[in-house]
């Protein structure tokens, strides 16, 4: 078609002018990966150390977890990501209550206020 021998003629003048170049490349830092392609990493169990908080801005509780990239399974540095889902998340948050570091609980764009005993 047309469009493609359009495309064969650009592509032949950029052969002829010099060696063929990557366009449109960008850098990609290994500790960017967990956070922009989760679903592309394999995620280790929370580590130990440093220990799980709870991240008031975020609202969330956190941990650092090891995690490879891709089909390859290139390891990554660990990330500081969300706690996973499950009865250990609840156990934390929980945790983070009692020690007074909730002070507000966001439910459904309602604000509650933890009152400390």
């Amino acid at each position: 078609s047309g469009i493609n021998a359009e495309y064969r003629k650009q592509w032949y003048q950029r052969r002829v002018r010099g060696a063929v170049r990557m366009q449109l490349v960008c850098g990609v830092e290994e500790e960017w990966l967990p956070h922009l392609l989760p679903d592309k990493c394999t995620f280790s169990p929370p580590l130990d150390q440093p220990p799980t908080a709870y991240c008031p801005s975020a609202g969330e509780v956190k941990c650092h977890r090891g995690s490879t990239f891709g089909i390859r399974c290139w390891v990554l540095p660990a990330a500081h990501v969300i706690f996973p889902a499950g009865m250990g998340r609840f156990r934390e948050f929980a945790a983070a209550i009692l020690e007074g570091k909730v002070r507000r609980v966001r439910c459904n764009a309602l604000y509650i206020s933890v009152l400390k005993i």
